[in-house]
């Protein structure tokens, strides 16, 4: 055969394999070429309202009364993170609202600023026409974008979280508190420690007695919004302070805590506020009785779940108003009973629903419906067989047939599971080679096409690494499907078969 004749199998070769390899490595800068971020539609913003806590001034106390001070603040930094959320007032609200929106004007003018610098600057870089014109369609694109967003931000009016996370700083919560800030440059210390608002106050003695005054400074008003002095003696310290933690608490949240009681039949049904667990409900006679069970939560709308063994679960909403106790009455629904006759197929067995031993096969049981049950059958000598009955089954009368099992040999599972990893390795060990394989040969085919007077030497090595590129890639499939075999073998000796049910009677 002539030399030339076998350059058109080269030469196709080496565009499939070019053009791949070219797919590959301008994917990336195309799909993030000419991007302008903008932020999140409906975003909420401000969703911390950051706390600071400075030291009292305790100067005024003898020395041996000065841990009063200490114990004070502990106990204070200690109510102040038992509070989830400051519930913003309207003019706060109003106040943050203005910050944020023109934080993302200032933001998308600079953006808009930087662009126009640029585009200003193109013509000064010294690129080619083609590649100038492409710079700059991409350039006003991307200011016609920016100028979108920046009459966005002007108009848009942002969201801000009427009810943010309280979060006292790092610091202060481990009880190193800073000193308190002179008069007139509160506001400064706000910005400079990151901080929404602060506390501060003072511990003296007064004929005997201890006087302590509690002051709150918020940033957004550039003043004290909250005050509070109380006066009490020595001995009367624990339930003082209880009290004055109380009213600091409420005045933080923003507004006073509410209250719900949940009285359930039957009793002591499991309790879910918000996705958490708050307790154990009251019967009609506890609610009678004392005041137990009730639950503090913030104000707002809150979801509820009532949860106890062999009844539905009943979850709602319900709306906290602050200051207020809220009595909710629910009545669970028992689920319904499903008949299951359990059979063996060989030796009799004894039957576990879960953890729980029913007996001996055959066995007719009742299972509760509309929840899952876990049926699992013990022989001798380690066999065994289980399956699980489906939660939506319903009401009525089934069977179900198990045939006891021996045991898997030892270590099998383990075998088949390295088999598996030790393919899916070889795979992408075998894939990159490839990759790498298919790089020096799209190299040499590419310089034998592009010389005339290629020799026959050359077109042997470019023949040689072609073929190459054939044997990788078809190394490459085999590792491929030994990684498949071996996944479902794996799935196979790991797993056993659920057998099916059928209605009974």
């Amino acid at each position: 055969m002539p030399v030339r004749e076998r350059r058109p199998a080269l030469r196709a070769a080496g565009r499939f394999t070019a053009g791949a390899a070219l797919c590959f490595a301008l994917a990336a800068p195309l799909a993030a070429r000419g991007r302008v971020e903008e932020p999140a539609a409906g975003e909420i913003r401000n969703g911390e309202w950051r706390f600071a806590v400075t030291a009292f001034d305790t100067a005024a106390l003898p020395p041996s009364r000065r841990v009063t001070g200490d114990r004070l603040m502990n106990s204070l930094v200690h109510a102040l993170t038992r509070v989830e959320r400051h519930i913003r007032p309207a003019p706060e609200y109003t106040w943050y609202e203005n910050a944020v929106r023109e934080t993302d004007r200032s933001e998308a003018a600079k953006k808009l600023a930087v662009r126009h610098e640029e585009r200003s600057r193109l013509l000064f870089q010294g690129h080619g026409e083609w590649r100038y014109t492409r710079d700059l369609r991409v350039m006003d694109r991307d200011i016609a974008a920016l100028e979108a967003a920046y009459h966005a931000a002007v108009e848009a009016r942002p969201v801000v979280e009427n009810a943010p996370v309280l979060r006292i700083e790092g610091a202060d919560a481990q009880g190193v508190f800073p000193v308190p800030p002179g008069d007139g440059r509160e506001t400064e210390f706000c910005v400079g420690r990151n901080a929404d608002a602060f506390m501060t106050g003072a511990v003296s003695e007064y004929y005997g007695r201890v006087l302590v005054t509690v002051r709150v400074y918020a940033r957004y008003a550039r003043a004290w919004i909250y005050e509070d002095t109380t006066i009490f003696s020595p001995e009367d310290l624990v339930p003082a302070m209880e009290e004055l933690v109380s009213r600091l608490a409420g005045a933080i949240q923003g507004a006073p805590p509410a209250a719900v009681r949940v009285v359930t039949e039957p009793e002591g049904a499991m309790l879910l506020l918000k996705g958490r667990y708050a307790g154990r409900s009251l019967g009609a006679s506890a609610r009678a009785e004392n005041r137990a069970g009730i639950i503090e939560a913030a104000p707002g709308r809150a979801e509820i779940s009532v949860r106890a063994d062999d009844h539905y679960t009943r979850t709602f909403s319900v709306d906290l108003e602050s200051g207020v106790l809220s009595d909710i009455t629910v009545t669970l629904t028992p689920l319904g009973r499903t008949l299951l006759m359990v059979r063996d197929v060989g030796e009799p067995a004894s039957v576990y629903r879960g953890a729980l031993y029913l007996g001996r096969t055959p066995l007719l049981t009742e299972i509760p419906s509309g929840s899952a049950a876990y049926i699992h059958l013990a022989g001798p000598d380690g066999a065994s067989a289980a399956t699980i009955i489906p939660a939506n089954l319903g009401e009525g009368n089934y069977g179900i047939s198990l045939r006891l099992r021996p045991p898997l040999p030892e270590g099998r599972t383990e075998r088949a599971r390295r088999q598996f990893y030790g393919a899916w390795a070889r795979f992408w060990i075998a894939m990159p080679l490839s990759v790498l394989i298919n790089g020096f040969a799209i190299s040499l085919i590419d310089a034998y096409n592009a010389n005339p007077a290629g020799t026959e030497e050359q077109l042997n090595e470019a023949q040689r690494w072609y073929w190459a590129t054939v044997a990788s890639d078809v190394l490459v499939l085999l590792f491929l499907g030994e990684s498949i075999g071996r996944a479902v073998y794996y799935a196979r000796v790991s797993s056993r078969l659920v057998p099916a049910l059928e209605r009974d009677f």
